[in-house]
């Protein structure tokens, strides 16, 4: 059963493209040392509509519930979690498994 999370950062103030360009390196660092990651997706919202601030999302995919337990852990992720930190982020996550109950695009 592979696990889908997504997580929306809403910073209290925006970003100078220094700290923008790091988050998005310190993400992409993520699939080749994090073992069970799949799809890693990050990006910003490109119609400014109905995000209540959030300016930022990260969508992962995981083999399975353990991957997704030891990305939580694993020092780029918790080096990640420390620097949104110093900024006062707002983390909004929600993780979820993708199935045939969960994927309606899988039924014919």
């Amino acid at each position: 059963m592979s696990i889908l999370h997504v997580v929306l950062f809403r910073f209290p103030t925006p970003l100078s493209p220094e700290d923008e360009s790091t988050m998005t390196a310190m993400v992409e660092a993520f699939p080749p040392v994090i073992d069970g990651l799949g799809v890693c997706r990050f990006g910003t919202d490109i119609t400014g509509a109905r995000t209540f601030g959030f300016q930022y999302l990260l969508q992962s995919e995981f083999d399975d519930l353990e991957s997704l337990e030891a990305y939580r852990v694993h020092p780029s992720h918790v080096a990640f979690v420390e620097w949104i930190g110093e900024r006062h982020c707002e983390v909004l996550a929600f993780d979820y498994a993708l199935s045939d109950q969960t994927d309606f695009s899988l039924r014919s």
